[in-house]
């Protein structure tokens, strides 16, 4: 259960709840629980919940005015203050002019991402506060901070930092180019960790085993995604060069180790006397 207040503005108004686990696989997903209406004081209260960790998100005047609160556990008490959505739009120049085409991330108290087209992006209905905007094409790469305040639109201006470019050919220990073999190169924080994030299908080595991967410049590491996958951190790359690694030996997946066979018999006897 919970219940509480919900306060920022006239509470005689009926406002909205509705809510969604997060707490990964196995919770149940948001279309499972039906919202939830404030009374005349503003007052709610949610009843019934499997134990997990939540997000209330509450809506009012035809969704004009929105708050949200994470990492809620039930029997607990949530005032949830509701703000004006707003908006953040900006403009995106690469080298050679507006970007024809690009991926923008917006990650705040609304995160989202999607792609846009000549230079110019806008996420409308979005929670008020402290963004970071990141943007991601072949003319290059860019980031900026923003704060969005409520019932005021907000724009930020980007300005791509061209790619680096990191070449070079996938061998087997025989020498063997290996073909078709999937990779990305991977932002390498130092930490020994690598975060993963794909969107479609990976780029893959030519028959030769050959590559070419386009990237923000910054420390890198070459992921090679086999059975075992394989890396080669500390990859520092610029913007407009090109890092050549040259020809890249892949250490063969595991084998599995063999089966129990026959037990062996016995060996040969001594050799007859002539």
């Amino acid at each position: 259960m919970f219940e509480a207040a919900h306060g920022g503005h006239d509470p005689s108004d009926s406002r909205m709840m509705v809510f969604e686990a997060s707490d990964g696989p196995g919770g149940a997903p948001e279309s499972s629980f039906p919202p939830a209406l404030t009374d005349a004081e503003g007052r709610y209260e949610l009843r019934g919940l499997p134990r997990a960790s939540y997000a209330l998100v509450a809506e009012a005047q035809r969704a004009q005015l929105r708050g949200r609160v994470g990492g809620v556990r039930p029997n607990a008490t949530v005032d949830i203050r509701t703000l004006g959505v707003t908006s953040l739009s900006g403009t995106v120049t690469g080298p050679g002019g507006p970007s024809a085409l690009f991926s923008v991330e917006i990650d705040g108290p609304t995160h989202a991402q999607r792609s846009f087209t000549d230079g110019k992006f806008a996420f409308t209905r979005g929670d008020p506060g402290r963004y970071t905007v990141r943007v991601q094409s072949s003319d290059g790469n860019g980031r900026a901070d923003v704060t969005v305040a409520p019932d005021e639109a907000a724009t930020v201006e980007l300005k791509l930092a061209a790619n680096a470019i990191v070449i070079g050919k996938l061998v087997d220990p025989a020498g063997k180019p290996l073909a078709g073999q999937p990779l990305v190169v991977v932002k390498d924080s130092g930490d020994g960790r690598l975060q993963v994030q794909v969107e479609g299908a990976p780029p893959t080595t030519g028959p030769d085993g050959s590559f070419r991967i386009e990237h923000a410049a910054e420390r890198a590491t070459l992921l090679v995604m086999r059975p075992r996958p394989f890396t080669r951190r500390g990859l520092m790359l610029e913007a407009g060069k090109t890092l050549d690694l040259g020809t890249v030996t892949v250490d063969a997946p595991d084998t599995p180790a063999p089966g129990p066979g026959p037990a062996p018999g016995p060996g040969p006897g001594p050799a007859p006397k002539p």
